[in-house]
């Protein structure tokens, strides 16, 4: 049975990939979808351990758009640095704040460090002024790590 839903889950993902590699912006709610599809995948392998806050009205997803994958990118970012365990576990919040969507995770390094060429939040960085005009943010304060992605809101 879990064979079968992380197959599912995991072609879905392929799916939205590969139907919006030529969209320059989707609705943040088909963005949020395909999200809830790739932590699907998540939670398959690090159970309760992962924990994921959506903390604002979903009506709201109607009225912005977003670069394709660009949450997907904050997601495997958080996933790939931190040490995430039942010992250890990371809770991921989704805020929509002043225009913006705001991804934060708590920061656990991992023990063996993995190397990181940091071309995901550059790249995304990037794809965002072509796109928008307007770069993302990324840093870390504390121990929580945000990405700050401005939206492009859909005009009445």
């Amino acid at each position: 049975m879990l064979a079968f839903e992380f197959t599912e889950n995991l072609a879905e993902v392929y799916r939205y990939i590969l139907s919006q590699k030529d969209q320059t912006l989707v609705l943040l709610d088909d963005e949020l979808e395909f999200t809830h599809k790739y932590t699907d995948l998540l939670h398959l392998r690090f159970g309760q351990s992962l924990i994921i806050k959506k903390r604002f009205n979903g009506t709201v997803g109607k009225d912005f758009l977003i670069p394709p994958t660009s949450v997907f990118v904050a997601f495997e970012n958080a996933v790939k640095h931190n040490e995430i365990s039942e010992k250890t576990p990371m809770q991921i919040d989704v805020d929509l704040l002043d225009g913006q969507l705001v991804i934060s995770n708590s920061m656990r390094e991992r023990k063996t460090r993995t190397h990181s060429s940091k071309i995901g939040l550059k790249n995304l960085d990037e794809r965002f002024r072509l796109v928008t005009g307007k770069g993302i943010a990324a840093g870390a304060a504390g121990n929580k790590f945000t990405v700050h992605f401005p939206l492009t809101p859909i005009s009445s």
